[in-house]
């Protein structure tokens, strides 16, 4: 791969522009050698009805303050105060001549300014302030434009270009609107050094190939900073994005884009996110904590992703289900909080032990052992796609962007003594559309959840892990069948009327047994109606929430007891009469409630934490259990 550096590849943009704009900086000129004699020509103040329309180049010369509307004198149309609930504010349309629109202040129902199929070349619009619009400036059918200077603030959108290429918009601001700028037919045009903030929706939005933004900032816009939609040939390059709602930048389903030094920090989501598309490059860039991801290619073929610097942040990095399309990818010299990016495509027989990676991401890998690593301050801590026989013992991933341990598409997965906490969005341990999982003697507290398993996870095994003030809920199983979920301490459930012990979800054929459910705010164990066929028996209920019972079921042929044993479950509320009777529309009752419970809670857990932060049932108590007969 040829290397640009970012010194050259600067001065090649601005040879860009000069090479491109020649008549337009001629005009600028001239501008600026007016500006000392703008006082000369009255404040033009128009009533609250009245608008400028101009539709030929007679119009254009008797709206004018000077110029003779040559390329070296454009017509003046300037210091106008405009509030009209009619359409527009300015509108030129059929002229020839040059002209430069400057220092006026205007308000419409319509455009502010509006320029609409005029000679290419032409126009020039100068430090305007256009608010309170449908669009502060509108660009139709027009080439060549310059748009230097202004300020577009609380329209409907900023400035609106369409099918107008090669349009030159430099510092403008553009801010408390739905998009800073809304691009569309508009190929070839450059942004530079413009401020695009506090949009409800985004800083820039262009579906317009071959367009250039460069050194813009954009910050605080409710959605995306750039974004760059089904567009291709596109450059962005040294910008700065931050404090987006969701990604700084969005390149989607674009061709040969590239992202290359960019600033991209404290977005709310991702950093920048390529989504589809193919042949795109993101290079050079520095991110800083993006809450999900700093960099993420999902479903883009032949990417090139080189030369990255992440901190407190971290990659997702995937493709079709095709070794192939993971090898046409050029991911190298990537760094995670000062350590590389460990990305490993078809790794065979292969042991990673220590701290030498800042994360790590595996695709159509087998018979992997990964072991005292410690990862912390990414996104995801550990990725798998496609992968079978992982081994993931005595590990900490903790106080990540986007959970601990991830994995799709994979088998025959071994879990084993990790530390899965603290992390801020999403939880400790995720799994989707894998088999054969054991997941045993973990520890997750403190995330959104601590495990889930989606979408078609069969024979798993989850065994002794410790759950405990996730707040969202401390295990879910969606779309699962043929699990065991057994001897878990599932407690504290933090997050209000959401935070559950365990949801099953769409979740058949699993057996629910020796679990402790305590203290979770919810409801400690929720069966949807579409879950079916699973057994609950010799789990202990204590202090959970819930309407009339710490559990719910509205499912199909869930048993809530042991039909061998004929024992069920200790529920701490049970009056010791009768059945107990669970809440949900199956009308489920547990026939055989204990009268005590399996086991002791004492007070203490995890040598790391420095206070005690919930009471753990650890052992049984020399008691026999008598289980309560039907009355």
């Amino acid at each position: 791969m040829r290397n640009i550096t970012k010194k050259n590849l600067k001065v090649l943009i601005i040879i860009l522009i000069l090479l491109s704009t020649a008549s337009i900086t001629l005009v600028l000129t001239e501008i600026s050698a007016e500006d000392s004699s703008a006082n000369l020509y009255p404040n033009k103040n128009l009533s609250s009805d009245e608008r400028l329309y101009i539709t030929n180049d007679d119009d254009l010369a008797g709206n004018s303050s000077s110029g003779t509307g040559e390329p070296e004198s454009p017509y003046i149309i300037e210091n106008y105060d405009i509030e009209t609930t009619e359409y527009y504010g300015i509108y030129i349309t059929g002229t020839t001549k040059y002209f430069t629109i400057r220092n006026c202040t205007l308000e419409a129902f319509g455009s502010g300014i509006c320029i609409d199929n005029v000679a290419d070349g032409t126009a020039t619009i100068y430090n305007n302030t256009c608010t309170g619009s449908g669009h502060g400036i509108r660009i139709s059918d027009t080439t060549y434009v310059n748009i230097t200077e202004n300020i577009c603030n609380d329209n409907s959108d900023g400035i609106f270009l369409e099918f107008s290429p090669y349009t030159i918009v430099t510092n403008n601001t553009c801010a408390y609107q739905a998009n800073g700028v809304y691009v569309e037919g508009s190929a070839h045009s450059i942004f530079s050094l413009n401020k695009f903030y506090s949009n409800t929706q985004h800083g820039i939005w262009t579906k317009s190939a071959n367009t250039t933004l460069i050194e813009n900032m954009c910050w605080g816009n409710t959605q995306y900073g750039i974004y760059v939609d089904n567009a291709d040939n596109c450059k962005v390059i040294d910008n700065e994005c931050y404090s987006n709602g969701y990604y700084g930048i969005y390149i989607k389903y674009s061709v040969d884009t590239t992202v290359n030094f960019n600033y991209i920090h404290d977005n709310s989501r991702r950093g920048i996110y390529l989504q589809g598309g193919a042949d795109n490059s993101i290079i050079n860039n520095t991110l800083y904590y993006n809450r999900w991801e700093g960099i993420n290619n999902e479903l883009a073929a032949r990417t090139i992703i080189v030369n990255n610097t992440l901190t407190k942040d971290g990659f997702d990095i995937s493709a079709p289900g095709d070794l192939a399309v993971y090898d046409e990818l050029n991911v190298e010299n990537n760094t995670v909080n000062d350590k590389p990016l460990g990305f490993f495509r078809d790794l065979i027989d292969a042991t990673i032990s220590g701290d030498f990676y800042g994360q790590i991401i595996m695709a159509y890998c087998s018979n992997i052992s990964i072991s005292n690593v410690h990862i912390m301050d990414t996104s995801r801590a550990l990725i798998f796609r496609y992968c079978n026989s992982i081994n993931i013992t005595n590990n900490d991933f903790n106080a990540n962007n986007y959970g601990s341990i991830y994995f799709t598409h994979s088998s025959s997965i071994f879990i084993q003594n990790n530390t899965c906490s603290n992390n801020r969005n999403y939880g400790g341990i995720y799994a989707i559309s894998s088999n054969d999982i054991i997941i045993k003697d973990n520890f997750a507290s403190n995330n959104q959840f601590g495990i889930y398993l989606l979408n078609s996870v069969t024979d798993f095994k989850v065994i002794n892990n410790t759950l405990f003030g996730n707040s969202w809920y401390n295990s879910r199983f969606q779309g699962t069948s043929y699990g065991i979920i057994t001897n878990n301490s599932i407690a504290f459930g933090t997050g209000g009327s959401s935070a559950t012990g365990t949801i099953l979800y769409s979740c058949t054929n699993t057996n629910v047994t020796y679990n402790i459910f305590h203290a979770n705010y919810a409801y400690a164990l929720y069966v949807d109606s579409a879950s079916a066929n699973n057994v609950i028996h010799h789990n202990t209920f204590t202090e959970n929430g819930g309407t009339s019972s710490q559990a719910y079921d509205e499912g199909t042929n869930n048993i809530w007891y042991d039909t061998i044993t004929l024992e069920g479950n200790y529920w701490s509320d049970w009056s010791e009469l009768g059945n107990y009777t669970i809440d949900g529309a199956a009308r489920s009752n547990d026939t055989y409630p204990l009268e005590e419970p399996l086991i002791i809670i004492i007070s203490e857990y995890h040598g790391e934490l420095n206070y005690i932060l919930f009471a753990v049932p650890v052992m049984y108590v020399g008691l026999r259990i008598k289980r309560k007969k039907k009355k």
